[in-house]
């Protein structure tokens, strides 16, 4: 009987046994244990540009300067628009990934993962809503373990709320999703939170 210490999260584990008869002659041999851990998934920090979505963009209809098809479209007056991405890695130790959840503020969805979409191509979902948005798409890619959601912001956010939904260095607000993942072997147990960074932008005048 062999169980699992926590040190050993993923691998092999080796070793040596020796038998002996009553007149004395030995044998021995190697026992070799796989040792298979479920999955893991965390959210890094995300980097310069990644997961920020402008609210000057959900009405750019009224914004003199933006884009509004072609090109630029989903994009206000300096660049950015209402549409960003959440990446995630996701640790497999061996394992094929099979599904994983994503958990909104008023629903959630279970997208099941085959190896034909773990190419790291974007597919559509039936939407995750959030407080300030939505999960509209995502991609898996089985090669780097990148989970990336496609987040797109519907509606503007509370700017003066005083607890963690809140930045009060530069009045942005945030929104997010929870993401858990499963192999054959188990789950990743706690969703983990994923989050976007939403910009109270200030109105632009134009002569």
């Amino acid at each position: 009987t062999y169980t699992r210490g926590t040190d050993i999260l993923n691998g092999k584990l080796q070793t040596g046994y020796a038998i002996a008869d009553s007149e004395g002659d030995t044998a021995s041999a190697s026992l070799t244990i796989s040792v298979k851990s479920g999955p893991s998934v965390r959210f890094p920090t995300p980097g310069s540009g990644d997961s920020v979505v402008y609210e000057s963009h959900l009405n750019t209809e009224t914004v003199k300067g933006s884009h509004a098809d072609g090109a630029h479209a989903g994009e206000d007056h300096d660049g950015h628009g209402v549409t960003a991405t959440m990446t995630f890695i996701v640790e497999t130790y061996g394992e094929a990934l099979t599904r994983f959840k994503v958990v909104g503020k008023y629903g959630s969805n279970t997208i099941t993962v085959t190896p034909g979409t773990s190419d790291g191509s974007f597919k559509a979902m039936i939407p995750v809503a959030t407080d300030n948005g939505e999960i509209t798409g995502w991609s898996y890619n089985a090669t780097n373990g990148e989970l990336v959601l496609q987040y797109t912001l519907t509606g503007p956010a509370v700017h003066t709320r005083s607890d963690d939904t809140h930045n009060e260095t530069d009045g942005s607000a945030f929104d997010g999703v929870s993401v858990s993942v499963t192999t054959g072997v188990g789950s990743s147990g706690t969703p983990v939170p994923g989050k976007v960074t939403i910009m109270d932008d200030t109105p632009l005048a134009y002569n």
